[in-house]
């Protein structure tokens, strides 16, 4: 038969071993815990990564577009400026016939 002093030693080591299997149990939560966390940082780093390529990328596309259309309007203004260059060189030639024709002067000038 067991004494006292072999029943309280049984008690202790038995609740030794149970605190050691809870204390196992919570590092191995705390362990799981951390990965998850290190995992959702690194997915969360590679989002914001992607985030800002796709940023990056539309902004380029953006400034692209604009360099266009400026360069568009460019083109219009200065093809603009060239017809009405020709249209009041046309008019000045025509005002300067006119001109001669009165004062009887020789057209050819013009």
């Amino acid at each position: 038969m067991l004494n006292i002093k072999n029943k309280i030693a049984l008690a202790m080591m038995i609740a030794g071993l149970g605190l050691a299997g809870c204390t196992e149990a919570q590092k191995d939560s705390a362990e799981d815990t951390k990965e998850a966390v290190v995992e959702e940082a690194k997915e969360m780093k590679e989002k914001a990564a992607d985030m800002m390529d796709e940023a990056e990328d539309k902004s380029e596309d953006m400034l692209d577009a604009a360099k266009e259309k400026a360069s568009d309007i460019k083109d219009a203004a200065e093809e603009e400026s060239a017809e009405m260059k020709a249209a009041a060189e046309e008019k000045l030639k025509e005002a300067c016939i006119k001109m001669k024709e009165k004062t009887g002067g020789d057209t050819s000038d013009c």
